[in-house]
């Protein structure tokens, strides 16, 4: 969720002074604080013990597995919030949720997250801009709303295969975050989710996304670089920007998905021609758009959308027959841009990080059919290539993959 008005919560018997976002409609502490230590608590319904807030001065912190008895399975709302003389915050096995804004705005530089954590709510970190990096365990299927915004310091976030989506602004302003790997698994990035991110050059996303928000990645180093040689912003095949597109534009071949509002307002728009590799258009995508027409083959899905939305339809007669095995890029060659492709798969594959391809460029980048995208794959290619360039006839990429 959006960070709301902040309301003091001024306490005059805690020395770790809060003062978070108000809380969302719906939110009441239904149980009375009991104290223990430095911590207060509430019992929950199941008779285990929510921590709500953190009254001591520590700035090593180790929350207790149990509290007067009772299991520690919660972290509540803004429990840790602008606990300005916190350093480090160990969480023990057996808490499964932390709250929304728990550690909102804390000088925490590091915090250990066990694996039986499965909730972290919206803005539980913002504003942390102590904090370098972020281990996410097992379990979590959502990074919520706002949970990293304007964490200044964090340099690198590890995102587990179990999350599935993730939400609005959650790393936005995160300016010193430099490498994310989004795994397979994750079909949604929310708008805003990574705005901001000023040295976010290279971002890795899994093939399962399939749709981009607009303005995603806005004002981060990986628009920037692409958009000094195409106005068309290209993220792991889904189409997310565009800029100063008028005329007749080509979507590249490759692309799966145009996301939502892509071309809103360009209104000098006169032809989009779209590949036969595009299978989903999103919302509003051409909002605002007049006196435009859709180009494409027969019996794609540029020509369904345009035929359900009214729009003018131009045939480009029948689609071409699918990408060979090494034209990793299915622009219809073989060559070095192919083989550079291989390899940038290859060092990620190395990194267990996701490969940056789609599963039929994956597929068609394993030139020797190993099971393993590789080096030997891109030197099958580049050979072939030097060959081809010197023969006048047609020659066959699989007479260049070693005999076994």
């Amino acid at each position: 969720m959006k960070t709301k008005h902040l309301t003091a919560l001024l306490l005059a018997s805690c020395i770790c002074l809060t003062a978070v976002p108000a809380a969302a409609p719906g939110y009441a502490i239904t149980a009375k604080a009991e104290e223990s230590g430095d911590f207060s608590y509430t019992v929950l319904e199941d008779g285990t013990a929510e921590i709500s807030k953190y009254n001591g001065s520590d700035e090593t912190v180790e929350i207790p597995a149990q509290i007067d008895g009772k299991a520690v399975t919660s972290i509540g709302y803004g429990a840790f919030a602008e606990c300005t003389g916190l350093d480090s915050v160990t969480i023990p096995e057996g808490v499964t949720k932390i709250d929304n804004f728990a550690f909102y705005r804390s000088s925490l530089t590091s915090v250990t997250i066990p694996e039986s954590v499965d909730s972290i709510g919206g803005g539980a970190f913002q504003s942390c801009n102590n904090l370098t990096s972020v281990i996410i365990p097992e379990g979590v299927t959502v990074i919520e709303n706002n949970v990293f915004t304007s964490c200044t310091s964090l340099t690198s976030v590890a995102i587990p295969p179990s999350v599935t989506g993730i939400g609005f602004e959650a790393f936005m302003n995160c300016t010193s975050l430099t490498y994310v790997a989004i795994p397979d698994g994750v079909n949604t990035i929310r708008f805003s989710a990574f705005k901001g991110c000023t040295s976010l050059t290279s971002p890795i996303i899994a093939t399962t996304v399939t749709d981009i928000e607009a303005g995603a990645f806005e004002d981060t180093p990986c628009l920037q670089a692409w958009r000094e040689n195409n106005p068309l912003v290209v993220i792991n095949g889904i189409l997310i920007d565009a800029e100063n597109c008028s005329g007749d534009v080509v979507i590249p071949q490759g692309v799966t998905c145009i996301g939502p509002y892509v071309f809103k307002n360009h209104t000098d728009l006169t032809s989009v021609t779209i590949p036969e590799s595009v299978t989903s258009i999103g919302e509003g995508a051409f909002n605002g758009c007049e006196n435009y027409t859709i180009s494409g083959y027969e019996g794609t899905y540029a020509q369904t959308y345009a035929t359900t939305w009214e729009i003018p339809f131009v045939s480009l007669g029948e689609a071409p027959e699918s990408p060979r095995t090494g034209d990793i890029d299915g622009n219809g060659t073989i060559g070095a841009d192919d083989a550079s492709m291989v390899l940038v798969a290859a060092a990620a594959l190395g990194l267990d990080a996701p490969s940056g391809l789609d599963a039929d460029a994956e597929k068609r980048a394993d030139v020797d059919g190993d099971g393993n995208v590789n080096s030997v794959d891109a030197s099958i290619i580049l050979t072939y290539a030097a060959a081809q360039g010197l023969s006048e006839e047609p020659l066959d990429l699989m007479d260049f993959v070693p005999k076994k």
